[in-house]
């Protein structure tokens, strides 16, 4: 493969890799030769579209700058909840980088694990202590910041309560902009 052909494959990789409706029941980039694979691919799409990245890195950064203003807010709630959990979600809940966390990941120049957080389902994420979480926030996959379980919930109930008011935004804006970083990179890489 050379020039544009290989590109186009790359890119074919990247943007195919966790869009497949299937791709769900399975942990994407489970091996150590994909997961090495699938990170190179992004280091080649983001040196080849350099010149077109500013508004990805914008996102990017605004994207960092929620997670940062969340961070000592869930590091609070956590600390009022995860240690005392009966049944923490990290232990059960089945945790993985997605197309988006890793398009994130690469776009703001955040250190890349080694392999996938868990390769197979019986795994629990290695980001668990009993006293929360060892992956920075800016690092984590965005389900571990999003979602909130019942006893969380419950801290911040009332409606007009400050932190739930500062989760939901800072949340929405995350949201909306991982929406609009997938499309952009999208867009940019199918406009050949």
């Amino acid at each position: 493969m050379t020039g544009r052909q290989g590109d186009r494959e790359s890119e074919a990789i990247v943007v195919s890799s966790f869009k497949n409706p299937e791709a769900a029941l399975n942990i994407p980039w489970a091996g150590v030769d994909q997961w090495r694979q699938v990170n190179q691919q992004y280091v080649l799409l983001i040196e080849t579209y350099t010149g077109q990245l500013e508004p990805l890195q914008a996102i990017a950064d605004s994207i960092t700058a929620d997670l940062s203003a969340l961070d000592p807010i869930m590091e609070a709630l956590c600390a009022k909840t995860c240690s005392h959990c009966p049944d923490p979600c990290c232990i059960g809940a089945k945790i993985w980088y997605d197309f988006n966390d890793l398009l994130y990941l690469h776009l703001a120049g955040e250190p890349i694990s080694a392999s996938q957080l868990i390769c197979t389902r019986d795994q629990i994420c290695p980001g668990w202590t009993p006293t929360g979480c060892r992956i920075l926030r800016q690092r984590r996959p965005w389900i571990c910041t999003w979602y909130l379980c019942p006893a969380q919930t419950a801290q911040i109930e009332h409606p007009e309560h400050t932190t739930r008011m500062l989760i939901s935004s800072h949340s929405a804006n995350i949201k909306t902009n991982r929406r609009q970083m997938e499309e952009h990179f999208i867009r940019m890489l199918t406009s050949v």
